[in-house]
Formats: structure tokens, C-alpha cells, sequence
């Protein structure tokens, strides 16, 4: 008779936080390189938004980038920087468009609960998987850390979490966004 298979073990909280704060770092040296080196293109490009779309070309920016992996709210965040946003204007709209897109992933999720295909994505990415056996939690876990935000979205609503637990869950990214709107201020103004 075969073993069991070993369950993964949930992260501790102090691993969470080392992932949170190495992240955050990282973000900072990374715009401190992007504003050493391509200040005044992306100046450009932020201004250009800006100016020609104002806080809705933001928003649209971050709508469309927060669920992709490793894009996520930040080129919104780092073109508003460099286009010199107020910082608490900057927070609201990325905060608000985040929730959006957050609902608009659920969304997706739902549609797609019956497409075997879809089905067979989120769990083959392991979304499912968490939200099966950390539910609402693998959405907060996911709204701070770099796990796949948009795929936890999904995953949330194609098993059948409620709407309004999943905006309550999202409402932790505002966690996430103020320390990036922080890294990228802090590196932007350091590669100056």
C-alpha cells in the first residue's frame, strides 16, 4: 500500500513577510535603475498619458496590467510617478481600478466554470487548488504577496467564492499597492 502523497504546508507568517519585503526591495532597486537610466522616457510616456487621459488613462493602465503575472498595478503606479500624480490621487485610482479588474477577473472566472479547458488552466497553475483548500484566504495571501493575483481572482469566481467576499478579500491589495506606491516613489526620486 502506497504512502499518502505530502501535503504542501501553509507559509508561515514570517515567510510571508520576507517574501512581502524582499519584493518591496526589489521594486525599489528597480525603479531606482528604470529612473537612473530611462527617466526621461518614461517622464514622456507617463505625461503623455496623463495629460491626454488624466486619472482614466491611469486607471485603464492598471485595469488592464493587474491581472497579468509579473505586471501587475505597478507600470500604473511608476507611469504616474513619473508624470509627478499627487501620491494620494495616484493611491485611489490604482486602488479602485485594482478592485475593479479584481472584480472583472471573478467574473471571467465565473463564465468560464463550466469550460473544461479554463478549468483545467487554474488548475493546472495551482489557483484552484489553493482556493479549494485555503478559500477566501488564497485571495488576501494573493492580493500582497507576488503569487498570481489575477489567476486567484479567477479561480474565486469559477469556484463559486461570493462577490462580495471576494471585494472584501481585494481590499488587502490596498495593503500591497500603498508599499509599492512607496518603493517607487522612494526609488524614482533616489535615481533622480
Amino acid at each position: 500500500m502506497g504512502e499518502p502523497a505530502e501535503q504542501p504546508k501553509p507559509q508561515r507568517t514570517w515567510d510571508v513577510v520576507l517574501r512581502i519585503v524582499v519584493a518591496t526591495a526589489i521594486l525599489l532597486g528597480g525603479v531606482f535603475l528604470l529612473g537612473s537610466f530611462f527617466r526621461e522616457p518614461l517622464e514622456a510616456a507617463g505625461s503623455h498619458i496623463y495629460e491626454r487621459a488624466g486619472l482614466a488613462g491611469i486607471s485603464v493602465l492598471v485595469l488592464v496590467c493587474d491581472p497579468l503575472p509579473g505586471l501587475g498595478f505597478q507600470p500604473g503606479l511608476l507611469l504616474g510617478t513619473a508624470a509627478e500624480v499627487p501620491w494620494g490621487r495616484l493611491f485611489v485610482i490604482t486602488a479602485l481600478s485594482s478592485l475593479l479588474s479584481s472584480a472583472l477577473g471573478w467574473g471571467v472566472g465565473h463564465l468560464g466554470r463550466n469550460n473544461r479547458i479554463f478549468q483545467r488552466f487554474l488548475s493546472t497553475t495551482g489557483a484552484s487548488p489553493a482556493l479549494a483548500r485555503w478559500g477566501v484566504r488564497a485571495v488576501a495571501l494573493a492580493s500582497i504577496t507576488p503569487l498570481p493575483y489575477g489567476l486567484a481572482t479567477m479561480a474565486a469566481g469559477s469556484g463559486g467564492l461570493p462577490f462580495r467576499v471576494l471585494l472584501l478579500a481585494s481590499t488587502a491589495r490596498w495593503l500591497k499597492i500603498a508599499a509599492s506606491l512607496a518603493a517607487i516613489k522612494t526609488g524614482w526620486n533616489l535615481g533622480a
